[in-house]
């Protein structure tokens, strides 16, 4: 996130960047090169005006203005150089915000393989009025970045584009793709990716959820990489990450209540795994919220 942020900051072009979320009104700085995008990072691209000829995965597509391009963790892109009058934006995402809206939505899981294998979105006339609000509500928010709580609102405002993007999929895509396209190991990663939304299963481990899906810690870790770009221990991670997160923010436990309810050994690793995650103690995260 930060190379992209630095890249991207010549110019002022970055509208809005927090440690998940990047948006920028110009993408020159990926023009004649070819990427690999980050294990922990989604980009989506955006044209509002011309052509930008793309290679994906080495498929050649064009953006244009009624498409939208997902490169997704491990992709590889080649942006040649756009139409004289391309206008063209890029939002960039960690995989812990995509990973917190699989999780939320009946059939989400469905669409993101779809789109994982079919990366550039074409979106309907009719579909595109949809995103005004949201476009709308973005500009506003940009005007008054001191306001209190302006990155909650920013944040929601940015999720909703991406439901209404996602939403462009029918339901009839979604059946289709779960009943006959769903390869062995995207069907075994779905089943490790519920299995992290499971609140009564607190471990850390992989063996803990490779034994649950009768695999072996090394095969599921495989599968993940090979279906997501990220380990079984990095999605298990975000997962631990997001639990301590909101014990913190949404809770009046303790740190050693947190501790215990999170089943760390002690105290003392908890703090230590905190620190590494979130850069402060969980006594300093939980003030700066409060």
């Amino acid at each position: 996130m930060e190379d992209i942020a630095a890249a991207s900051s010549q110019g002022d072009k970055v509208c809005y960047s927090d440690s998940n979320v990047i948006l920028s009104s110009d993408i020159h700085f990926i023009y004649e090169k070819q990427v690999r995008i980050a294990p922990n990072l989604c980009i989506f691209m955006f044209c509002e005006k011309g052509v930008l000829p793309i290679t994906l995965n080495g498929k050649k597509d064009v953006l244009q203005y009624d498409k939208v391009a997902l490169c997704w963790p491990g992709s590889v892109l080649y942006a040649d150089y756009p139409s004289p009058d391309f206008k063209g934006a890029c939002l960039c995402i960690s995989t812990h915000f995509m990973q917190a809206i699989i999780h939320r939505s009946k059939g989400m899981w469905e669409r993101f393989l779809y789109l994982k294998e079919h990366p550039v979105l074409q979106i309907q006339p009719e579909n595109g009025e949809r995103f005004v609000p949201y476009e709308k509500l973005v500009a506003g928010l940009l005007k008054n970045p001191n306001r209190v709580y302006y990155k909650e609102v920013m944040t929601c405002a940015i999720s909703g584009m991406l439901y209404e993007l996602f939403s462009d999929l029918p339901e009839s895509i979604s059946h289709k793709m779960e009943q006959n396209t769903l390869r062995q190991g995207d069907i075994l990663f779905r089943k490790f990716t519920k299995l992290l939304t499971d609140e009564t299963i607190k471990s850390r481990h992989v063996s803990c959820y490779a034994d649950k899906l009768c695999v072996t810690p090394k095969y599921l870790s495989a599968v993940c990489t090979k279906v997501s770009g990220r380990t079984a221990s990095e999605w298990i991670n975000d997962t631990v990450i997001d639990r301590i997160r909101y014990q913190l923010a949404h809770t009046d436990k303790s740190i050693k209540e947190i501790s215990e309810y999170l089943e760390f050994p002690n105290m003392s690793f908890f703090c230590k795994y905190v620190r590494k995650a979130l850069g402060c103690s969980p006594k300093a995260y939980r003030d700066k919220l409060r």
